[in-house]
């Protein structure tokens, strides 16, 4: 565990803005605790990146949430600055959107959320 250096979650890895924010907060000095559905994004950016650690975490899971979390404060301490950056889309109208679709990216834009800040 690090005594002084400050840890930033970034929950929703990916290619574009999960990645850029976990750049810039690690070359503000920060530990990066990465979270993403899938390896895929994280493996790069662990290579790349020295204080950053990634973590397969689906946000839509509460208990996958809090183990997360759990491993984050072991291995890296305190988590000083949570950035939620989880996001699903189905690009459909109101008409031929489908509950299931609506409800997916519901848990992830909404409930993802709010499970990630109750859990810290």
């Amino acid at each position: 565990m690090r005594e002084q250096q400050q840890v930033a979650v970034v929950a929703g890895v990916g290619p574009g803005n999960g990645a850029a924010l976990v750049r810039r907060f690690a070359e503000a000095g920060y530990a990066i605790a990465m979270l993403a559905r899938s390896r895929d994004s994280l493996d790069p950016l662990e290579r790349e990146i020295e204080d950053a650690h990634g973590y397969e975490c689906d946000v839509t899971s509460p208990d996958r949430v809090t183990q997360t979390f759990s491993a984050v404060r072991a291995e890296l301490g305190h988590v000083d600055v949570l950035l939620y950056n989880g996001g699903s889309g189905v690009f459909a109208d109101v008409e031929s959107i489908t509950p299931e679709q609506f409800e997916g990216s519901w848990r992830v834009n909404a409930y993802g959320g709010r499970c990630s800040v109750r859990r810290r």
